[in-house]
């Protein structure tokens, strides 16, 4: 390396892959710092603006509730009382977006004369059921509805027939 030139690279062109046989134990410290110095930038910054969620968050969040809002069986924000008033007949379901458990998306349908309410997405974010791992919520829910079968959770079983009418 030249003479004077920095052997670290700048922000946003970090290297993805470090060959950890050869690496030179000064330009790892000057790496390591950088970064520790950028996070220290970034927490300062969003400290007051975003407490519990980052960017991340936030824009995957409103994408899922875009992409459910086209769904007739989507019905936003609501209670379990709500929900469970909508449901008029054994196979109606309806995915609200939980108010007691903020981000989260539930199943709710009637099974046998029962309310049911089947969290959607696991903690680590990930769309699944007992058996299977679904690449969205709209993937889960039609595949049960146009396959006719019905959606096992711990203990629980529920089938999808019909959407609920939407909440006036």
């Amino acid at each position: 390396m030249p003479e004077g030139r920095s052997s670290v690279t700048p922000p946003g062109e970090m290297p993805t892959y470090v060959n950890t046989q050869h690496i030179n134990m000064e330009t790892l410290q000057a790496l390591q710092a950088e970064a520790e110095h950028l996070l220290s930038r970034t927490t300062e910054s969003t400290k007051d603006s975003s407490p519990g969620k980052d960017l991340f968050d936030m824009t995957a969040g409103a994408a899922v509730a875009e992409e459910l809002s086209t769904e007739p069986w989507y019905q936003g924000e609501m209670t379990r009382k709500d929900a469970e008033q909508l449901l008029k007949k054994c196979g109606d379901f309806l995915v609200r977006k939980s108010t007691s458990n903020p981000g989260s998306y539930v199943l709710t349908g009637l099974h046998n004369g029962q309310a049911k309410h089947l969290l959607l997405v696991d903690p680590e974010g990930t769309v699944r059921t007992k058996d299977r791992i679904f690449d969205s919520i709209s993937h889960l829910i039609n595949h049960h509805l146009e396959n006719n079968l019905p959606i096992v959770s711990s203990g629980s079983e529920l089938c999808l027939h019909q959407p609920a009418e939407k909440k006036q």
